[in-house]
């Protein structure tokens, strides 16, 4: 009966502390769930902001295409060559460069082309006049979209975030373990 009495002591003795284990497990399992939904959030808003900004300056760089149809066919076909130009150099110089975390040389030059004509883009006629302002304005909204997918380029996770991360899994996992 001394064995049983000091077995049944030793088994509540053991759930007791397995209970205590279980709570401490649930905190450090939530609290690390927490952290890890506020990277993936932060990651998604990121990338949701760095998709509208690309969005903004593509619709921008067709918006302009469409209203330098009011110019004549020469300056038009000057306006779309360095549109063209700003395309192909997004493509492929500064989507590359973001991967780096840097911006595009080319895609800053091909933009200043393409400011510097059209402020030289003669208007004759009140559409022309109007289509001269739209340009203006279609050519900040590019910019804008450029600057959000810029910005959006650069974030990451901040290094003590990743500590806390790896560290939180290790404790989870190892917990589970021992």
């Amino acid at each position: 009966t001394v064995d049983a009495l000091s077995t049944k002591t030793g088994n509540e003795r053991f759930a007791r502390e397995v209970r205590e284990h279980d709570d401490a497990f649930e905190f450090l399992g939530v609290a690390y769930a927490v952290l890890l939904a506020f990277v993936v959030i932060s990651a998604y808003t990121s990338y949701n902001d760095a998709k509208s900004g690309a969005e903004t300056e593509a619709e921008a760089v067709l918006q302009l295409s469409r209203t330098a149809e009011a110019f004549s066919p020469e300056q038009l076909e000057r306006l779309e060559g360095l549109l063209v130009c700003y395309g192909r150099a997004v493509i492929h110089d500064a989507w590359p460069a973001m991967q780096e975390g840097e911006s595009s040389a080319l895609v800053n030059d091909w933009g200043t082309r393409f400011r510097e004509q059209a402020l030289q883009t003669q208007g004759d006629t009140f559409v022309q006049r109007a289509s001269f302002r739209q340009l203006l304005t279609e050519q900040d909204h590019r910019i804008e979209g450029r600057r959000t997918r810029l910005a959006e380029a650069v974030r990451t996770v901040p290094e003590p975030m990743w500590l806390v991360l790896l560290l939180g899994a290790f404790l989870t996992i190892g917990w589970v373990i021992l």
